[in-house]
């Protein structure tokens, strides 16, 4: 006989894998992970948060490779401290910069992010980091 407690115990543990789209959470990636392969599954959503501050005009951006391997869903900069009115508290004030990604295919996937003001060109490169996935 199933316990009365089965049914939101389970619910509790799904709650905390969702979310809140109705899809698994995601993988998230930091600087950290930089240069260690990580194990991710075919469909998932994986989240890579990195540090900016666009007021320097350095801006990361991301080459995924193979380049049909995953789709950049989302790039957005996430502005750091805010104040009570819920805006940043500074302006050019340092925050990050989020990458959300769906893989598509299984193998071997390399993120290649580059710190850089693209106008200046490969010179102007102040980072460079590599991800790798494994996508099964």
């Amino acid at each position: 006989m199933v316990s009365k407690w089965f049914v939101p115990i389970l619910l509790f543990f799904l709650a905390l894998l969702c979310d809140g789209t109705g899809l698994l959470a995601a993988d998230f990636l930091t600087e950290v992970d930089a240069g260690h392969m990580r194990g991710v599954l075919q469909g998932d959503k994986v989240i890579l948060d990195l540090p900016e501050n666009p007021s320097t005009g350095y801006r990361w951006t991301l080459a995924i490779v193979p380049a049909n391997a995953a789709d950049i869903t989302r790039d957005r900069f996430i502005a750091g401290e805010r104040g009570s009115n819920g805006r940043p508290s500074r302006v050019g004030m340092e925050g990050t910069r989020r990458f959300s990604l769906r893989i598509h295919h299984r193998g071997r996937i390399r993120l290649d992010a580059r710190l850089w003001r693209h106008w200046e060109g490969a010179g102007s490169v102040k980072r460079h980091l590599r991800f790798s996935l494994w996508s099964r």
